[in-house]
């Protein structure tokens, strides 16, 4: 009976760790969804001017690698530099193109 009730345990346990990473990866593509739908805002914003921009981009909750890239060069700017923080973070330095 007590193995009987270790295992009722796991598998609640299991159910409720998968209903929470369904439930998180729900909202983060609604964010990511609102994010695409506002992108040019988000790059009109950081791309505003100065002569230096420096953007991070990561693998959720921010605008691509392309995006970023491609949208700098639209308002004017090169991708002076770039440097992979960790596995999920990259940061990119921007000049004003001359």
């Amino acid at each position: 009976m007590n193995v009987l009730n270790i295992l009722i345990a796991v598998l609640v346990l299991y159910v409720i760790y998968k209903s929470i990473s369904l439930a998180v990866a729900f909202i983060g593509k609604k964010a990511d969804k609102k994010l695409q739908e506002n992108a040019e805002k988000y790059l009109n914003d950081a791309f505003d001017g100065r002569e230096t921009i420096v953007y991070e981009v990561a693998d959720s909750g921010t605008l691509k690698f392309g995006q970023v890239v491609s949208g700098a060069e639209q308002r004017g700017y090169a991708l002076h530099a770039q440097n992979q923080d960790n596995a999920s973070m990259t940061t990119l330095v921007f000049k004003k193109a001359v």
